[in-house]
């Protein structure tokens, strides 16, 4: 496996975290588990020769499309799958088909693309806290929190070293193919601009509303424009929290859980889901079928308020009974079989079915 951050070589990848504190990696550290205990070895790709593998699986696409090339001369008679991961916002690339013709199947999250031929549908994976944060009364909560890095997408984003690393077209110099008119659909579904928006908002109509936590909110520099322009910082920005994220939800009665990205891409995070296990009721706005996986009844959908400022308005006068409807809906929701399609068992059980099915010699 090729993971998609250097940092994941050596196997580092596969180590074991808590369920909840790393989303992405602990369902890969099951996967390896699991499959051990069939006689299948998983390694990050670094660990032995390519050419000894009977399958490699990469986790998103590189900067370079020139890695993938030459990993592939190296294992010419290799399955190549990609795995999909990170969010399309300001990664069209990763999603594009013209991008996929050097793998032999592709994994991802997206519904629009999967044929279960080559394409393989899977519902990013969520793990089950250890424990869970003590129940905190409706009067004894604040109204409002955000857990969130502030960043820029698009062509304000930080950029990276190497004109790989250059915003939006730094996959055209890595050799990829880039939609530019999906891009410009996406100016207008990034999140973290309406998270930004509603943030600044808060603190001017109702100053003791919203509090946040996370890196950016500062003053921070979030962008290379602030070598230029200094960032103005959040009044109701309070930086990292010294508690965990369930235990810091759990004294709300409200969390903005905003995706990065709007719209139809299957792309359904961790975030809603912390909501649920903290005892919070999230303010959801993202994935277009949301409610097709998770009850109306257990989230406030942020679509059905014609601006930002009646949202507000909405979370500040909630009344009890309404709000322990939500709550009460959502913990529900967490003792359902509807939520198994998000576990990381079913990660797990889809991603061995792949494996076999594609690997160059079969597995057991």
């Amino acid at each position: 496996m090729r993971p998609c951050y250097d940092v994941g070589l050596k196997n580092h990848i596969f180590e074991p975290q808590d369920s909840r504190a790393n989303h992405w990696q602990y369902p890969l550290y099951k996967l390896r588990s699991v499959a051990q205990d069939r006689g299948i070895e998983i390694d990050t790709w670094d660990m032995y020769p390519l050419s000894e593998a009977d399958l490699i699986l990469v986790q998103d696409l590189p900067a370079d499309k020139a890695e993938i090339i030459n990993a592939k001369k190296q294992a010419p008679h290799t399955p190549f799958i990609l795995l999909l991961y990170e969010s399309p916002l300001s990664r069209t690339h990763f999603y594009n088909p013209q991008n996929h013709n050097l793998f032999d199947a592709v994994i991802t999250f997206n519904h629009n693309l999967c044929d279960e031929n080559k394409y393989f549908h899977y519902q990013l994976p969520i793990g089950i806290p250890k424990s869970l944060p003590c129940f905190v009364s409706f009067d004894e909560r604040k109204d409002l929190v955000m857990i969130n890095t502030n960043k820029y997408a698009g062509l304000l984003a930080q950029r990276n070293l190497g004109w790989t690393g250059l915003p939006v077209i730094g996959a055209h110099f890595g050799g990829w193919k880039i939609s530019w008119l999906e891009l410009l659909r996406q100016q207008k579904s990034d999140l973290c601009k309406r998270r930004r928006k509603i943030a600044r908002l808060a603190e001017n109509r109702f100053p003791h509303l919203l509090n946040i936590y996370g890196k950016g909110w500062q003053g921070e520099s979030i962008s290379w424009l602030h070598k230029i322009i200094p960032p103005r910082p959040f009044n109701n920005a309070f930086g990292r929290t010294s508690l965990s994220k369930l235990e810091t939800l759990s004294k709300y009665r409200f969390c903005l859980a905003f995706e990065n990205i709007f719209g139809n891409y299957g792309y359904i995070s961790e975030k809603i889901f912390d909501c649920f296990y903290a005892g919070v009721v999230p303010i959801y706005l993202g994935d277009n079928n949301i409610s097709k996986y998770i009850p109306q009844e257990a989230f406030v959908d942020a679509r059905q308020f014609a601006t930002d400022l009646e949202l507000l308005k909405y979370i500040r006068d909630c009344p009890k009974s309404v709000w322990q409807k939500m709550y009460d809906s959502g913990q529900n929701y967490l003792q359902s079989e509807a939520i198994e399609i998000f576990q990381s068992d079913r990660f797990v059980s889809l991603m061995l079915e792949i494996i076999n099915k594609l690997s160059r010699n079969k597995l057991t």
